[in-house]
């Protein structure tokens, strides 16, 4: 049966709910208090980005799902003075919307830049692919004229843009695909034919011109403040590769009015894995230093913790190192052994870092570095942000003070960064996200983000707790329990399989509630509780734990199944849920592997939803393409037959033991974990007469971009978990008649 949308394969004939399945209509099988929290359109407000204007004036881009009826805001910090003398407290303040700028749509701002203006402060925007310039006057009650700049082209795939002098104006810089569109019905060859990719670069003086031909696996397009050169990441592999192998390369852009062209320069060899996607070369504000996120690692480039490093232009020169590798001098780290989530420099400030990174797997640190501009000796020390924020994911940090100090010597360790006057996004496993001024060590002025207030009456209620026990083999292992107070001891719990293996997982509320990769706030409202064990192999823990996982994955006694099921265990022993507690198990890409591996070798789940998951690594590695996945976790990738090392994690050869509901979800277009993975899976369930359903999404690779399918996809979930995996009280809305005996 199929549906413009998607494909719904048919399955036994199990129950009265599988012909509502087939019958297109999620929706109908959810209660409309629940299916309204399987939508994408319900979560939490967040800032798309932040740009210091002058003035006292912050602009704030709003996105995610807000109560604003447009993008733009203001903050209007005046570097904190009228807040002195608070104590020791947090004081609130709120955003204001810019008026006159009520065009822009929360979600619809990317980038905001700060302009020249002679009177007021000004900024540049990029909005539904256009460049408007934004000039604000008045302070006490600021107000916005917009001006159409300019269109970006359809070729455009990334872009980057800054504001130079007023007989410059706007630059921007793109990487465009040029090549001409092929035939819908045009033969698909292997590999494809190149891409022409081109940069390119337009000022309101010349107009469009051509830069340079890239490399055409590149991706992740940054510039600097100054305009004068650009970074681009080039993967080793047009295939998506597990590893994200790659390197990093550097573009000097001719001038405004040079008709010059430009070659690309590789700064890096041997880089190991780097950002795919972008913002993994970052150069400061005059293009002198490159700061790079990478491992160096050819031969356990998913496993090994990625630093970050500096690489420094000749200072007589201004050309930077080409292709530097491990053990160059030229190439100094500025971290060791932390899993960086997020960095960028810190706009306002000469030369300064911020970067959060995890510690001990579930939380995360934020610290502030003045970048010297010569060579240090060993690792500096980072500035941490003052407290609760220490332990806050933070990001998009600006300094409304331009307070860094000792990034024009060379300081042994790194100069201490003053951080009063930052200003940035801060959440934590307690805190939604929310603005942060940080004023003094004792003092700073939270700025509330506006969040749909009817959703915080449901969202408040949810929370976060670390679970700690010990494996068979001894690794203190961590998990992350999500609850809520209309769940009890005996509330059916369901098991959540991350992906990776070898990603972090931080405590953050907002996965509680927002639409996350993995939305799981409609089964906690639904009544149950979901446990994420973060399993040996997870980042975070160290590079020893990363690889504790070789040639054991699946393994239910020695493995990462055998933490899962020993999580589950922990939860019994320290009575956060009774003895007899039912149990179901989801996840997607390795989630989905575990989910079918744990339903075939374990008799301890009730049922499972696997998301595009794969159930043999040989075979997802020679129809993919990508062989960093088994090289590493497994090796020996030339032997025939198979050695056991490998197939003793696979699930194919146990699918015949599987006794329990399982669903499928995959996209058609998965070019990591390939739909044939999950065709075995269905069709050996349903000749056996065990309750199975499968549905594919067209158009949608490794994972589920279409709002439309992601919906569809958590409607799927929660309906297989109420009936194979019941509540216990008739599939009611629990946490409705929560908040009712609150009123």
């Amino acid at each position: 049966m199929c549906t413009s949308s998607m494909n719904l394969i048919p399955d036994s004939d199990w129950s009265r709910v599988t012909q509502r399945r087939q019958g297109v209509e999620a929706a109908t099988l959810l209660d409309p208090a629940l299916d309204k929290y399987t939508s994408t359109n319900i979560g939490l407000a967040k800032v798309d980005a932040v740009e210091q204007l002058g003035n006292g004036i912050v602009l704030v881009a709003i996105g995610g799902c807000s109560s604003a009826t447009q993008a733009l805001h203001i903050y209007l910090g005046k570097n904190g003075a009228e807040y002195t003398g608070v104590g020791n407290v947090n004081t609130q303040a709120a955003l204001v919307p810019l008026s006159g700028a009520g065009c822009f749509q929360p979600g619809q701002v990317e980038v905001i830049r700060s302009c020249d203006s002679s009177a007021g402060a000004s900024a540049v925007v990029i909005s539904d692919s256009t460049a408007w310039k934004v000039s604000i006057k008045g302070l006490s009650k600021p107000v916005a004229t917009v001006t159409k700049l300019l269109e970006l082209p359809p070729t455009v795939e990334e872009y980057c843009l800054e504001w130079q002098t007023s007989s410059i104006g706007l630059l921007l810089v793109t990487l465009e695909d040029l090549n001409e569109a092929t035939e819908p019905a045009a033969a698909i060859l292997i590999p494809p034919p190149p891409r022409k990719l081109t940069l390119r670069m337009y000022t309101a003086l010349d107009g469009w011109k051509t830069v340079c031909t890239v490399p055409e696996n590149s991706n992740g397009l940054t510039m600097n403040r100054n305009g004068t050169r650009c970074t681009l990441t080039v993967m080793k592999n047009y295939i998506p590769e597990e590893g994200e192998r790659g390197e990093y390369f550097i573009v000097d852009l001719p001038g405004a009015d040079v008709d010059a062209t430009a070659t690309p320069c590789a700064l890096t060899t041997g880089a190991g894995r780097v950002m795919d996607g972008g913002g993994g070369c970052l150069l400061n504000a005059d293009g002198s230093i490159a700061v790079m996120s990478a491992n160096l690692s050819l031969d356990r480039p998913i496993t090994t913790t990625c630093n970050l490093w500096v690489l420094r232009a000749d200072s007589t020169s201004g050309k930077f190192p080409s292709a530097v590798m491990h053990g160059d001098a030229a190439l100094e780290p500025i971290t060791t052994g932390k899993d960086i989530v997020e960095f960028g420099w810190v706009s306002g400030c000469t030369d300064t870092l911020w970067a959060t990174w995890v510690v001990d797997g579930v939380h995360c640190e934020t610290g502030v570095l003045a970048v010297p501009a010569r060579a240090t000796a060993g690792t500096p020390t980072w500035t941490l942000l003052p407290a609760p924020y220490t332990s806050y994911r933070c990001s998009g940090v600006v300094s409304l003070g331009g307070n860094a100090t000792g990034a024009d010597v060379a300081v042994a360790g790194g100069a201490p960064v003053d951080t009063s006057s930052l200003f940035f996004t801060a959440e934590s496993a307690t805190v939604y996200p929310q603005l942060v001024h940080l004023l003094q060590r004792d003092q700073a002025v939270v700025v509330a983000l506006p969040h749909r207030s009817e959703l915080l009456d449901v969202f408040n209620e949810l929370r976060i707790t670390t679970i700690d026990w010990k494996s068979n083999e001894g690794w203190d292992m961590k998990g992350l329990l999500y609850d809520a107070p209309w769940l009890t001891a005996s509330s059916p719990i369901v098991i959540h399989a991350h992906g990776g293996p070898a990603i972090t997982m931080p405590a953050l509320r907002s996965n509680a509630a927002d639409s996350t990769r993995y939305p799981l706030r409609h089964l906690l409202l639904a009544g149950y509780k979901v446990f994420e064990p973060l399993f040996r192999g997870t980042l975070g823990f160290g590079n020893d734990f990363a690889i504790a996982n070789f040639q054991r994955q699946g393994n239910p006694e020695t493995g990462d199944l055998g933490d899962i099921l020993q999580g589950m265990d922990a939860l019994v022993q320290t009575g956060v849920i009774s003895s007899g507690t039912k149990f179901g198990i989801y996840g997607g890409s390795y989630g989905g592997y575990m989910t079918v591996r744990a339903l075939s070798a374990t008799k301890r789940f009730q049922c499972g939803v696997a998301q595009y998951g794969y159930i043999m690594n040989r075979w997802m590695s020679l129809e993919g393409g990508d062989f960093t996945y088994e090289d590493e976790y497994f090796g020996a990738r030339e032997d025939w037959p198979v050695p056991a090392t490998t197939t003793g994690s696979d699930t194919f050869h146990d699918l015949h033991q599987i006794d329990k509901p399982v669903l499928l979800l995959h996209g058609k277009d998965d070019d990591i974990c390939p739909l044939s993975q999950s065709f075995p899976v269905y069709h050996n369930l349903r000749s056996r007469g065990i309750a199975t359903g499968m549905v594919v999404y067209p158009g949608e690779k490794h994972g589920f971009s279409n709002p439309v399918h992601k919906q569809d996809s958590c409607r799927r979930t929660l309906a297989w978990f109420q009936h194979f995996l019941p509540t216990g009280d008739g599939n009611a809305v629990p946490f409705e008649a929560w908040l009712k005996s609150k009123e």
